[in-house]
């Protein structure tokens, strides 16, 4: 039976039309789509998605078991003794490398070392009115790029949709960080991600969302999550191979990177169609986890509420040696243009456009040194010897995550927090003090 919409926990897993239209170049396997787990093509799909009772992690677990059994997916250009040699550590990886933004030649060379996040998504703004004195009020739409990533990505590289996963959707704020350690984990090992080796985040080379799940990671104590700088731009410009089909995260542990998906063709040919096979949870002990293990720890001082900026703006009256940094755009910043009830920025605060960070030629992040100037001329005490604390903010607590990821790199990290209701909360809670123009 064809299983579009078809899900277990966070997994979907069963391909859409489009999908299966868009594999088409994997001659029969697109026949058979329809009845495979879109993660790794297994046929027991129908049966798990028909078994509402499971667990994401049961059903992940069968999953793989029925892929274990299928050798047709085995890794591009690298032999199966290779495939499953344990790899190096995360401090291996890192070694002589803690700066968390890489370049395309780095992740070419470590891809079968880390696990990769594709952020792909924009923030689509539509003009809704104009007033007398010429302010412009705009309406934001928050959209992931599924689609863009179907039709091609990073080989091994796992779609991560920045408007619902690791977001905590109770909130009324979109988008807002998922403070739930255990049920972050849970949606990350999902993901295939775990803190035991690297995560490179990459979006579409306009440097706006990788940045954010990059905080999203450091927020939950990941020990290494990295961001591609250029992103999917820059790794198609270089001629770098790209994939169409979605790995399996399951294939993230070393030990099972013979099943690993991240090659252009399958090497052999799709077995032939068979009904799918109903597993009982009996044959798949306790033990049968999901291979990405992700042990989180909140760190809540990376992260500003509403009440730790009043906290703040009161804090500043009183002369302590605080900055405020706002992310957005100098319309935003002025009240110019208007994303929510109020335009305008918080007191105090200091613009610094995201895109100031960025070189405008080549799209890349700036030189360290031109950010730290950036930084410096803002009121930052980039010296790393003093104890200042830092607030960013934007409209959603995204481009914000720019700025925190600059300053991390100069060794302000721990003394950075991002509000991550930004300007969605504060411009539309009537109470709250606002100051347009450029003072």
């Amino acid at each position: 039976m064809p299983l579009a919409g078809g899900s277990v926990g966070a997994m979907q897993l069963s391909p859409t039309a489009g999908v299966i239209e868009r594999l088409s170049t994997y001659g029969s396997r697109a026949a058979f789509a329809n009845k495979r787990c879109k993660l790794c093509y297994c046929p027991v799909s129908a049966s798990i998605v028909q078994q509402s009772h499971l667990t994401a992690a049961t059903a992940k677990a069968q999953c793989l078991s029925q892929s274990r059994a299928q050798h047709w997916h085995k890794p591009f250009g690298h032999s199966n003794q290779a495939s499953i040699t344990c790899r190096s550590s995360v401090e291996q990886y890192m070694q002589g490398q803690s700066d968390p933004v890489v370049s395309t030649a780095w992740l070419a060379e470590h891809i079968q070392d880390v696990a990769i996040l594709d952020v792909r998504g924009t923030v689509k703004t539509q003009l809704r009115s104009t007033n007398l004195q010429g302010c412009r009020l705009e309406m934001s739409e928050y959209i992931a790029d599924y689609d863009t990533y179907l039709e091609g990505h990073i080989p091994g590289a796992t779609f991560f949709d920045w408007t619902k996963d690791g977001v905590d959707e109770d909130q009324d704020i979109p988008v807002q960080l998922q403070t739930d350690s255990d049920t972050f984990a849970a949606e990350m090992e999902a993901k295939g991600v775990g803190t035991d080796r690297p995560v490179v985040v990459y979006d579409s080379g306009n440097g706006l969302l990788a940045p954010r799940i990059w905080w999203c990671l450091m927020y939950h104590s990941h020990p290494a999550p990295l961001v591609l700088d250029g992103g999917y731009a820059k790794w198609v410009e270089e001629g770098r191979p790209t994939d169409l089909a979605e790995p399996c995260p399951l294939t993230a542990s070393p030990d099972l990177q013979q099943w690993h998906t991240g090659c252009k063709t399958p090497q052999q040919p799709m077995p032939q169609a068979q009904e799918p096979t109903v597993l009982s949870q009996d044959a798949h002990p306790q033990s049968q986890r999901v291979c990405a293990g992700f042990e989180p720890k909140a760190q809540p001082h990376k992260r500003a509420t509403c009440s730790d900026m009043l906290k703040a703006l009161d804090a500043q009256k009183h002369g302590s040696d605080l900055v405020i940094l706002d992310a957005r755009g100098r319309e935003q910043y002025t009240g110019q243009v208007k994303r929510a009830e109020r335009g305008g920025h918080i007191p105090g605060a200091v613009n610094i456009s995201r895109k100031s960070l960025l070189d405008k030629s080549t799209g890349l992040l700036r030189p360290l040194q031109d950010q730290r100037e950036v930084f410096q001329q803002a009121g930052v005490d980039c010296s790393g010897k003093g104890s200042q604390q830092i607030y960013t903010y934007c409209n959603g607590g995204v481009a914000s995550c720019s700025l925190a990821l600059a300053l991390h790199r100069l060794g302000l990290g721990d003394q950075t927090a991002n509000y991550d209701g930004s300007w969605n909360e504060w411009g539309n809670e009537l109470q709250l003090p606002v100051v347009t123009g450029d003072a």
